[in-house]
């Protein structure tokens, strides 16, 4: 919870930088006028509570709302809804406008209402007399909206489907931040997209999104998608498709209110009527159950519900660990104080937070010695608990693996349907504690996990005897790995795409293939290689195993490998081979070289040292780039290799992290944020890695590589901005790719880039009047960061030379006198 002193500290940081705020902000964004009426109604203890990513970024909240916020929808205060507004007052849809300001100076004075719950039928208001409220606008907006929709018979265009492009439809609850069962959906509906289908989401009842930021924050979010992204409005009523899904009881009734479908399903992922105290949501929730939809269940044991109580067709999946994320370490250690990772998800009921934590204190007071890691708890309690506790309110897949694989025990409970998050503990080789229920016993098989429950004494219980025993803890680890093994996600949608094929000719729709054959390459990867060595076989290991609804080929240009990669190269009939001279080699040419090899439209470069992380990495690369007709390129995400020294990964996760605060896709109309000098805005717009890229074809003819022999990647983000293109991060194209340089390593890397960035960019990496406090600020953020995962000084001093081996470096490199590019046929790239 953001404490009172902090309000007053942030309070203060606003005064106090007012004049500077309205100096580098007013001209970009709103006027002085608009900044003084936002100031007066913007309550930053409010935005901050509601928003923790916002708390979390340190950016001053009523900066965070004027440059974000207000183009994300975002609320600022309780009583004002910003997505309400906008699509209740269609006129505001396609203006500029603050909104927050319109209905200061306008709205109201025109009877506009700033939230639902002032919502009144004016058609109802009778002159010179008070405002009469609906009663339902106040005891139940949500469930009265409901009635609106009219339960219609299907009336489908065509009698026919096409087997292989499936036109499927999801009606969804909007999102946040960290839904598990958005996930799921999200990551069910990729697997259909590699599979060729179209597929369109709709989102019902949208609160925290707005149209312009709903697709974003999905991809930033959770999963990437290609899919449309709209929301339930007016123009709902005109959907067509093949199948259109429910997935949370309150989207049944949209769904049923439309026709140009074959069927439809109902997408379940847990026993919703148990989300409520007995009552009209409970009740509600359960008779969608009765209204006829096919049913899609997560798990075996709800699909056995859905047939036996509710007699409707249903077929299960299982859910899957993503094993590219969630895996185990080869020489776990057990901690010599012990470790608990709990997911205290304590504002959803089903989870038995309160339990959990009831079980945590009587442990501590029989004296066991533990930590305890929670993430999900929006409201941390660490100064509450009489034992050691670290809160994490939102964590990234990778940022969870990395917990699950350095603790001894998970504890996690479901009471409605078993949960993914046990699987993912599962798959790191973590021992759980999960809740002893129906669902539960339905699905782990024995040995697999421990249950424990309802009495906290009992959870206590099965924490002790996980506690006192390696041997158990080793024995169930193994046991519940090899369990959690059988399953994936992309069995899982085959097995529902299948189900949902099988159910449309079971009701008499005739199946057709559009017989598409994959027909001609569409992408190309292309792969530089110089004696890659064993790390190189990963690399094309993973290359050759992408998936795609569409031919790939794979391109490598050798430059005289002498260590066997030509033989192991050869080995291979699917890989087509160019060799050139060492001498040969520059980083611009060859790559243009690779493109003129090429025969997609689209071309993937991925160096010798960068393993793709999963197998869709190369179609969520080629579709960020297909999807805007103004893209020319896409960089992805790194992540670090396992082996890398923990500076290394903290140092890549959070150079890529800060990438995700900006729009995905950028060009030279996006207006600079607040924060950021225009020297650092350009590094941003420019910045490109041709480690795991991908660029259009047709822009390349336009803008190809400038041949330089370092560096050509940033150079041509900057000039495809230049001209007018759009360049786009595609955060779910991951590579594991990184470098833990020693001392000297360090400088002459550091050297280089100084000396680079300064001789095309004109940009000074470091300040020289400021040298040794910019070393002393890296020192004091990696000690911070050391001292948090337990490194020992020693280990942190180490950091500390390479940190001033680093900035050395730089001051060097960009002091030269005679460039080592000075010889480079290219104009400099300054904006």
């Amino acid at each position: 919870m953001i404490n009172v002193f902090k309000g007053l500290m942030f309070k203060k940081a606003a005064k106090e930088q007012k004049s500077k705020y309205e100096s580098l902000c007013l001209s970009h964004y709103v006027s002085h006028a608009e900044f003084n009426i936002i100031e007066n109604l913007f309550d930053e203890l409010f935005y901050l509570e509601k928003y923790q990513d916002v708390a979390n970024s340190g950016i001053e909240p009523i900066y965070h709302y004027i440059v974000f916020g207000r183009v994300e929808l975002r609320n600022p205060n309780k009583w004002f809804d910003a997505a309400f507004y906008k699509n209740k007052y269609l006129d505001l849809k396609e203006s500029n406008i603050d909104l927050l300001v319109h209905y200061h100076i306008a709205g109201s004075k025109e009877g506009r209402v700033p939230n639902s719950l002032l919502l009144v039928d004016k058609e109802k208001k009778i002159e010179d007399k008070p405002v009469e409220k609906n009663v339902l606008d106040f005891l139940c907006p949500d469930l009265a909206a409901l009635s609106e929709f009219k339960r219609i018979d299907l009336c489908p265009e065509t009698d026919f489907f096409y087997e292989d492009e499936l036109k499927i439809h999801f009606v969804i609850p909007d999102f946040g931040i960290g839904g598990g069962g958005h996930m799921n959906i999200f990551r069910m509906l990729s697997y259909f997209e590699i599979s060729g289908h179209k597929v369109t989401i709709w989102i019902f009842n949208p609160h925290h999104n707005s149209e312009i930021s709903a697709y974003e924050n999905m991809v930033k979010n959770y999963n990437f998608l290609n899919a449309k992204v709209k929301f339930v409005d007016d123009s709902f009523s005109e959907a067509k498709g093949d199948v259109i899904f429910a997935t949370s009881w309150d989207t049944v009734w949209p769904v049923n209110s439309v026709v140009n479908f074959k069927r439809r399903f109902y997408f379940i992922q847990d026993f919703e009527p148990s989300f409520y105290p007995v009552g009209s949501k409970s009740v509600l929730a359960e008779s969608t159950y009765k209204m006829g939809l096919d049913t899609i269940c997560a798990s075996n044991w709800l699909k056995t519900m859905m047939e036996s109580k509710y007699q409707s067709w249903s077929e299960g999946f299982n859910l899957a660990a993503d094993r590219d994320i969630f895996y185990p370490i080869a020489d776990r250690k057990n901690n010599e104080q012990p470790k608990i990772v709990f997911y205290a998800r304590n504002h959803t009921q089903r989870r038995a937070v309160e339990l959990g934590f009831i079980a945590l204190d009587l442990l501590a007071k029989d004296g066991f010695e533990f930590s305890v890691e929670c993430f999900g708890m929006e409201k941390p309690l660490n100064s509450y608990t009489n034992f050691p506790c670290e809160f994490n309110p939102s964590l990234s897949p990778e940022e969870l693996a990395e917990k699950y694989r350095n603790a001894d025990i998970g504890m996690v409970f479901s009471l409605t349907n078993y949960s993914l998050v046990p699987q993912e503990m599962m798959a790191c080789g973590l021992p759980i504690v999960e809740f002893d229920c129906e669902s539960t016993r339905a699905i782990y098989p024995e040995n697999c996990v421990t249950f424990a429950g309802p009495e906290p004494k009992s959870i206590k219980s099965a924490l002790i005897k996980l506690l006192d025993s390696s041997e158990i803890r080793s024995e169930q680890s193994k046991f519940a790995l090899d369990w959690v093994g059988r399953f994936s996600w992309r069995q899982s949608a085959d097995h529902v795409e299948n189900a949902i094929t099988n159910r449309l000719k079971d009701v008499g729709f005739k199946s057709r293939n559009k017989n598409k054959s994959k027909g001609k390459v569409k992408a190309s990867i292309v792969i530089p290689t110089l004696n890659g060595g064993f790390l190189f076989k990963d690399v094309l290991n993973k290359v050759r195993s992408q998936i795609a609804p569409w031919n790939y080929e794979i391109i490598v240009i050798d430059s005289g490998s002498t260590d066997g990669t030509i033989e192991y190269l050869n080995s291979f009939d699917d890989v087509f081979v160019h060799r050139i001279e060492k001498s040969d080699f520059n980083h611009g040419a060859t790559r243009n070289l690779g493109v003129e090899l090429s025969k997609g439209d689209f071309v993937a470069f991925i160096t010798q040292d960068a393993i793709p992380l999963n197998n869709k990495w190369l179609y969520n690369l080629v579709s960020a780039v297909e999807r805007d007709p103004m893209a020319a390129g896409a960089f992805g995400r790194h992540v670090a290799h396992d082996n890398a020294d923990p500076f290394t990964k903290f140092e890549i996760y959070s150079h890529f992290s800060s990438l995700s605060n900006y729009p995905l896709s950028l060009n030279r109309e996006i207006k600079k944020p607040y924060e950021l000098s225009e020297e650092q805005w350009s590094g941003i717009l420019r910045y490109y890695s041709d480690n795991n890229s991908c660029l259009r074809k047709s822009a390349w003819s336009l803008v190809p590589y400038k041949p330089v022999k370092y560096g050509e990647d940033q150079i041509w983000g900057g000039d495809v901005i230049k001209q007018g293109f759009v360049k786009v991060y595609a955060i779910d194209a991951v590579v594991k790719h990184s470098h833990d340089y020693d001392f000297i390593e360090t400088f002459d890397r550091a050297e280089i880039d100084g000396d680079y960035f300064k001789f095309f960019f004109d940009t000074n990496l470091v300040d020289e009047a400021n040298v040794e406090g910019t070393i002393e600020s890296l020192n004091n953020r990696d000690s911070e960061f050391g001292k948090k995962i337990g490194l020992t000084d020693d280990e942190i001093s180490v950091r500390f030379k390479l940190n001033e081996a680093k900035i050395q470096g730089y001051l060097s490199g960009q002091k030269k006198n005679v460039s080592l590019f000075s010889d480079e046929c290219t104009e400099r790239s300054k904006f």
